[in-house]
């Protein structure tokens, strides 16, 4: 029998390790892969529209993330068009300046009165591990959760 190489066997070690290590309290802090691969809507966004004028705005932001936040008025494409993406919250995301959020798989949305917002989320949601899901990360935004029809 060949001689197996001391890394082979710490390996093993660390598979049997994680396979039998059972599952602990989830840390919030760190993402969610139960879900990997993240589901992407049909009718993504892409590509950054940034546009001198238009009626408002909306920004794309996959899973883990899995909300789309859409704003109206020609105030808030200002400030998107002049701030660019990190003035309305979408570094990390697809701005698009009078353009619409995916309406592909959407569960619901939290609308945001104070903000002038609509927050459209999908599956794998950054509130898709709390305790009462995604209407109680919208009520802790201090928003109100309408559930998608159907």
């Amino acid at each position: 029998m060949p001689a197996m190489p001391a890394m082979c066997g710490r390996w093993w070690l660390v598979v049997f390790a994680i396979a039998c290590g059972g599952d602990g309290p989830k840390d919030t802090a760190t993402l969610d892969q139960s879900c990997s691969p993240y589901p992407v809507p049909e009718d993504v966004l892409e590509t950054d529209v940034i546009e001198s004028a238009g009626g408002g705005y909306v920004c794309y932001l996959p899973s883990p993330e899995g909300i789309c936040m859409s704003a109206d008025g020609a105030d808030a494409a200002f400030i998107a068009f002049e701030g660019g993406k990190d003035s309305v919250g979408c570094s990390e995301g697809v701005l698009v300046i009078d353009g619409s959020c995916p309406a592909d798989l959407v569960l619901g949305e939290c609308r945001l009165e104070g903000l002038g917002q609509v927050w459209r989320v999908y599956p794998c949601n950054r509130w898709d591990d709390l305790p009462g899901g995604e209407a109680a990360g919208c009520d802790v935004e201090g928003g109100v959760w309408v559930p998608a029809a159907g």
